[in-house]
């Protein structure tokens, strides 16, 4: 007897690989573009995890790279901020 593999199983390995990406992007590039990044690859993660209706898990990775990838974004405009009052 074959256990048929479970649904979105191939959904599940996509959000899992884009949240890798996004992960290693956030810890990566604060304060620069791969932040950003890290911060699109979060929303779009959130969305289909929110949408799947309990299907596809790693919501809490989601938020990481949201989270972290936001604190990225916005340490670089105020680290130039504050050299250029300097």
């Amino acid at each position: 007897m074959s256990e048929e593999p479970p649904p979105n199983l191939e959904l599940q390995i996509k959000i899992s690989k884009l949240l890798a990406v996004g992960f290693v992007l956030s810890l990566l590039g604060t304060g620069g573009i791969s932040s950003l990044a890290a911060l699109i690859l979060g929303l779009k993660a959130r969305k289909i995890i929110i949408n799947s209706n309990g299907e596809i898990g790693r919501l809490k990775m989601a938020w990481w790279c949201i989270i972290a990838g936001a604190l990225g974004t916005i340490i670089l405009p105020l680290f130039f901020i504050s050299k250029l009052k300097n």
